[in-house]
C-alpha cells in the first residue's frame, strides 16, 4: 500500500522525510525546485520502488497518481480548492479503489474553529450539488471570496465565533446556490446523459485522434507505430521551432487506459499543446476548413437542407469575468431560421457525419450569413442581458462588502496611538481603497462580442 503525504512547506517536507528515514522508509518527493523531468523520475520511483511520496503543493497539479489511493494532508491549505486539487491527484479516472484521505489539524485553535464553521457550509454545497460539480463551484467561489483573508481576519480579531464569520459562511453558500441556479458552470448544457467516463475513454479520444492524425497527414508527417504496441506511436512535431516542445513526440497514445502505465507516456488529450496548436492553426489558416458540406443522419429531419452557423458570444468585463457561449442558427433558406433544428444541433452530441465530396455551392452564402447574424444577435442579446444583470448584482454586493471591509480597517487604524504610524497607515489604506474603487468601476463595464465561428452546408438523410 502506497501513501502520499502533502505539506505546505519544504522545511516540513524535509523533516517528514528525515523522520520516516529513521524507520527505514525511503521516500520520493516533489517540490517547486524540481524540473518536469525530475518530477517524472520521482513519480516513477514512487510507482515502482518507494512506498511513500512526500509532496508540497507543487505536486498538487500536473501529476497522475491513480496507483496510490491513500493520502495524508499533514497540514491543510486555507483555500479548499487547493485541497481538492491534492485529492484530484489520486481520485481520478483509472483509480481502482476508494480514495482514503486523512486530514491533520490542531484542535482548539482559531484556525480549527474557522475551518469548522466554513466546512459546514462547504459540505452542504457538496451534498446538495454533488461531488462532480463541487470542485468547479469552489473555483468560481474563490473569485468572490478570499479564503486566506477570512482566516487572517479571524486570527487578527481572535474571534472565530463572531457573527461576521457566520454571515460570510452564509454568503459562500448563497453564492454557490446562485452559481448552480444560473448555470454559470458551463454553457451551453448538453442533454447528453450517458456514461461520461465511457464516453471520455472512447468517442472523445477517437475524435481527437482523428483530428491529430489527419492534421499530420495533411502536413505530410509520417506516423510510426511501435512493434508490439499498437496503441503507441511516434512522429515529428509539426510545431517544433515555433512553439515549445520536443522535435519528435515519442510514446504517444490517445487512450486514457494506456496513459496510466507510466509517466513517460505522452498522452494527447484536448489540452495537449499539439491539439491546441493544431486548432489554433486551423482557425487562422486561409486554406483549411473554409468550406464544409455535410450529411447528417437524423430521421426526423430527413429531406431538409440548409446552412448551419455557429457563433461564439464572448462576454467580459475586461478585468476578471469572462464567459463564452455558443449560439447555433440553422437557416433553411435566406428568410427562414428553423429553430427546431437549431435547438437540436445546439443540445445534441453529433459524433458522425459524412462529408459531401466535390460539393458545388450554388446558394448565396453572403445573404444567408446576413440573415443568420440577425437571428444570432437576438439569441445572444437574451444571454447577454441575463449575464449582465447577474454580474452587476454580484459586483454591487461585492462593493458593499469592500466598503464595510475598509471601514473596519480604518476604525482599527484610528485606534493606533502613535501619530506618525497612524497617519502612514491611513494614507496607505486610502490609496488601496482608491485602487479598489477604480477596479470596481471597470468591473461594471460589461461588453459582448459576437463572432462567426463555423458554418457548414447540411443535408439531413
Amino acid at each position: 500500500m502506497k501513501f502520499i503525504i502533502f505539506t505546505e512547506f519544504r522545511a516540513t517536507q524535509s523533516a517528514i522525510i528525515e523522520f520516516l528515514g529513521r524507520f527505514g522508509y525511503s521516500c520520493s518527493y516533489i517540490n517547486g525546485s524540481l524540473s518536469r523531468e525530475d518530477r517524472i523520475d520521482q513519480v516513477e520511483l514512487f510507482r515502482n520502488k518507494n512506498q511513500i511520496m512526500v509532496s508540497t503543493d507543487a505536486g498538487g497539479e500536473g501529476i497522475n497518481l491513480q496507483f496510490c489511493h491513500c493520502m495524508i494532508n499533514f497540514d491543510l491549505p486555507w483555500n479548499p480548492s487547493r485541497l481538492e486539487q491534492r485529492i484530484g491527484r489520486i481520485d481520478r479516472i483509472g483509480q481502482k479503489f476508494n480514495a482514503l484521505i486523512f486530514n491533520f489539524h490542531l484542535k482548539g485553535t482559531v484556525e480549527d474553529r474557522v475551518r469548522g464553521i466554513l466546512e459546514i457550509k462547504l459540505e452542504r454545497i457538496k451534498e446538495q450539488f454533488g461531488e462532480d460539480k463541487y470542485t468547479d463551484v469552489l473555483n468560481l467561489l474563490q473569485d468572490d471570496f478570499s479564503f486566506d483573508r477570512i482566516y487572517i481576519d479571524a486570527i487578527h480579531i481572535k474571534d472565530a465565533e463572531s457573527k461576521a464569520l457566520g454571515e460570510v459562511a452564509g454568503q459562500i453558500y448563497s453564492r454557490a446556490k446562485q452559481i448552480m441556479d444560473t448555470d454559470e458552470l458551463l454553457l451551453p448544457f448538453s442533454d447528453f446523459n450517458g456514461n461520461a467516463e465511457e464516453y471520455l475513454n472512447s468517442e472523445a479520444n477517437k475524435i481527437i485522434e482523428n483530428m491529430v492524425l489527419n492534421y499530420l497527414r495533411i502536413n505530410k508527417i509520417e506516423v510510426n507505430r511501435y512493434k508490439g504496441s499498437d496503441d503507441l506511436c511516434y512522429f515529428a512535431n509539426p510545431f517544433a521551432g515555433i512553439e515549445t516542445g520536443p522535435t519528435t513526440y515519442r510514446n504517444v497514445t490517445f487512450e486514457n487506459s494506456a496513459s496510466y502505465k507510466t509517466e513517460k507516456i505522452e498522452f494527447v488529450n484536448i489540452e495537449h499543446p499539439l491539439v491546441t496548436n493544431a486548432v489554433k492553426h486551423l482557425e487562422t489558416s486561409s486554406s483549411l476548413g473554409t468550406v464544409s458540406a455535410l450529411q447528417l443522419k437524423v430521421n426526423k429531419f430527413v429531406g431538409v437542407s440548409g446552412v448551419w452557423f455557429i457563433y461564439k458570444l464572448h462576454i467580459s468585463n475586461n478585468v476578471d469575468r469572462r464567459k463564452t457561449v455558443l449560439v447555433t442558427v440553422f437557416m433553411e433558406d435566406i428568410d427562414f431560421c428553423n429553430n427546431r433544428i437549431s435547438n437540436y444541433l445546439d443540445t445534441n452530441l453529433l459524433t458522425t457525419a459524412n462529408i459531401i465530396q466535390n460539393f458545388s455551392c450554388d446558394i448565396d452564402i453572403t445573404a444567408y450569413a446576413e440573415s443568420a447574424f440577425r437571428e444570432a444577435k437576438e439569441k445572444a442579446n437574451d444571454v447577454f442581458a441575463a449575464t449582465k444583470l447577474t454580474w452587476l448584482e454580484e459586483t454591487n454586493a461585492y462593493a458593499q462588502k469592500t466598503a464595510d471591509y475598509y471601514s473596519f480597517k480604518k476604525n482599527g487604524i484610528l485606534n493606533i496611538r502613535v501619530a506618525n504610524i497612524r497617519e502612514s497607515k491611513l494614507q496607505s489604506l486610502e490609496r488601496e481603497e482608491k485602487q479598489s474603487k477604480a477596479k470596481l468601476l471597470l468591473k461594471r463595464n460589461i461588453v459582448p462580442k459576437l463572432n462567426l465561428y463555423q458554418m457548414a452546408y447540411v443535408e439531413f438523410h
